[in-house]
Protein backbone atom coordinates (compact mmCIF):
# COMPACT_ATOMS: atom_id res chain seq x y z
CA UNK A 1 0.00 0.00 0.00
CA UNK A 2 1.14 3.82 -0.38
CA UNK A 3 1.85 3.85 3.44
CA UNK A 4 4.24 0.96 3.70
CA UNK A 5 6.03 2.53 0.95
CA UNK A 6 6.02 6.23 1.89
CA UNK A 7 8.70 5.74 4.74
CA UNK A 8 10.94 3.92 2.49
CA UNK A 9 10.63 6.39 -0.51
CA UNK A 10 11.17 8.87 2.09
CA UNK A 11 14.29 7.79 3.60
CA UNK A 12 16.01 6.62 0.40
CA UNK A 13 15.61 9.53 -1.51
CA UNK A 14 16.67 11.77 2.03
CA UNK A 15 20.06 9.44 1.69
CA UNK A 16 20.42 9.50 -2.43
CA UNK A 17 20.38 12.89 -2.29
CA UNK A 18 22.84 13.23 0.44
CA UNK A 19 25.40 10.56 -1.28
CA UNK A 20 25.22 12.53 -4.36
CA UNK A 21 25.31 15.76 -2.97
CA UNK A 22 28.54 13.98 -1.20
CA UNK A 23 30.07 12.65 -4.69
CA UNK A 24 28.71 8.99 -4.53
CA UNK A 25 26.49 9.14 -7.39
CA UNK A 26 26.96 5.53 -8.10
CA UNK A 27 25.88 4.58 -4.40
CA UNK A 28 23.31 6.86 -4.85
CA UNK A 29 21.82 5.38 -8.28
CA UNK A 30 22.34 1.76 -6.39
CA UNK A 31 20.01 3.04 -3.64
CA UNK A 32 17.69 4.32 -6.06
CA UNK A 33 17.67 1.46 -7.72
CA UNK A 34 16.59 -1.21 -5.00
CA UNK A 35 13.89 1.44 -4.20
CA UNK A 36 12.12 0.90 -7.52
CA UNK A 37 13.20 -2.83 -7.74
CA UNK A 38 11.01 -3.64 -3.99
CA UNK A 39 8.13 -0.93 -4.76
CA UNK A 40 7.98 -0.65 -8.62
CA UNK A 41 5.03 2.01 -10.26
CA UNK A 42 3.37 -1.24 -11.35
CA UNK A 43 2.46 -1.78 -7.53
CA UNK A 44 2.95 1.38 -5.89
CA UNK A 45 0.80 4.80 -6.66
CA UNK A 46 2.97 7.96 -7.94
CA UNK A 47 2.57 10.95 -6.11
CA UNK A 48 4.72 14.66 -6.46
CA UNK A 49 7.77 12.96 -4.40
CA UNK A 50 9.01 10.94 -7.25
CA UNK A 51 9.82 13.66 -9.73
CA UNK A 52 12.59 14.12 -6.71
CA UNK A 53 13.39 10.67 -8.07
CA UNK A 54 13.97 11.79 -11.56
CA UNK A 55 15.57 14.80 -10.74
CA UNK A 56 18.06 12.96 -8.42
CA UNK A 57 19.08 10.80 -11.69
CA UNK A 58 19.62 13.74 -13.63
CA UNK A 59 22.17 15.05 -10.91
CA UNK A 60 23.53 11.64 -10.64
CA UNK A 61 24.17 11.71 -14.54
CA UNK A 62 21.61 8.79 -15.40
CA UNK A 63 19.64 11.16 -17.40
CA UNK A 64 17.80 8.20 -19.40
CA UNK A 65 16.64 7.03 -16.39
CA UNK A 66 15.95 10.85 -15.06
CA UNK A 67 13.47 10.61 -18.53
CA UNK A 68 11.87 7.54 -17.96
CA UNK A 69 10.74 8.41 -14.58
CA UNK A 70 9.54 12.11 -15.93
CA UNK A 71 7.64 10.03 -19.31
CA UNK A 72 6.38 7.08 -16.36
CA UNK A 73 4.35 10.28 -14.33
CA UNK A 74 3.40 12.34 -17.03
CA UNK A 75 1.40 8.78 -18.37
CA UNK A 76 -0.05 8.52 -15.65
CA UNK A 77 -0.87 11.93 -14.55
CA UNK A 78 -2.49 12.35 -18.40
CA UNK A 79 -4.20 9.10 -17.60
CA UNK A 80 -5.63 10.42 -14.56
CA UNK A 81 -6.76 13.52 -16.52
CA UNK A 82 -8.48 11.90 -18.97
CA UNK A 83 -10.85 9.98 -16.19
CA UNK A 84 -11.38 13.19 -14.93
CA UNK A 85 -12.37 15.08 -18.08
CA UNK A 86 -15.19 12.36 -19.12
CA UNK A 87 -17.03 13.36 -15.99
CA UNK A 88 -19.75 16.10 -16.59
CA UNK A 89 -22.15 18.41 -14.82
CA UNK A 90 -21.86 18.50 -10.93
CA UNK A 91 -19.68 15.11 -11.28
CA UNK A 92 -16.83 17.37 -12.78
CA UNK A 93 -16.77 19.93 -10.14
CA UNK A 94 -15.70 17.64 -8.15
CA UNK A 95 -12.56 17.27 -10.07
CA UNK A 96 -11.77 20.65 -10.37
CA UNK A 97 -9.02 20.72 -8.05
CA UNK A 98 -7.16 16.90 -8.88
CA UNK A 99 -7.42 18.54 -12.48
CA UNK A 100 -5.65 21.76 -11.16
CA UNK A 101 -2.98 19.30 -9.46
CA UNK A 102 -2.71 17.21 -12.22
CA UNK A 103 -2.01 20.00 -14.57
CA UNK A 104 0.31 21.60 -12.02
CA UNK A 105 2.32 18.77 -11.95
CA UNK A 106 2.70 17.47 -15.79
CA UNK A 107 3.91 21.73 -15.51
CA UNK A 108 6.56 21.09 -13.11
CA UNK A 109 8.26 18.23 -14.86
CA UNK A 110 8.29 20.42 -17.96
CA UNK A 111 10.17 22.61 -15.28
CA UNK A 112 12.52 20.13 -14.49
CA UNK A 113 13.27 18.68 -17.34
CA UNK A 114 14.35 21.64 -18.50
CA UNK A 115 15.94 22.94 -15.57
CA UNK A 116 18.32 19.70 -16.18
CA UNK A 117 18.91 20.60 -19.95
CA UNK A 118 16.52 18.09 -21.29
CA UNK A 119 14.85 20.09 -24.08
CA UNK A 120 13.21 17.59 -26.06
CA UNK A 121 11.42 16.29 -23.18
CA UNK A 122 10.58 19.38 -21.91
CA UNK A 123 9.29 20.68 -24.84
CA UNK A 124 7.24 17.42 -24.90
CA UNK A 125 5.88 18.37 -21.04
CA UNK A 126 5.08 21.76 -22.18
CA UNK A 127 2.65 20.37 -25.07
CA UNK A 128 1.46 17.79 -23.32
CA UNK A 129 -0.10 20.60 -20.42
CA UNK A 130 -0.77 22.85 -23.54
CA UNK A 131 -2.89 20.20 -24.70
CA UNK A 132 -4.59 18.95 -20.86
CA UNK A 133 -4.92 22.53 -19.79
CA UNK A 134 -7.00 23.71 -23.43
CA UNK A 135 -9.51 21.04 -22.10
CA UNK A 136 -9.82 22.22 -18.39
CA UNK A 137 -13.00 23.86 -17.97
CA UNK A 138 -13.21 26.36 -14.69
Amino acid sequence: TRNNAYRPKTNILRTAQTLIRMGEKKKGLELMDLFFKYFPYQKFSIDMDDAIFANLYYKAGDVERGNKIVNIIAKIYTENLEYYYSFTGNFADAYKEDIQNALEMIHSLQMLASQNNQDKVAKQMENLFNMEAGKFKQ
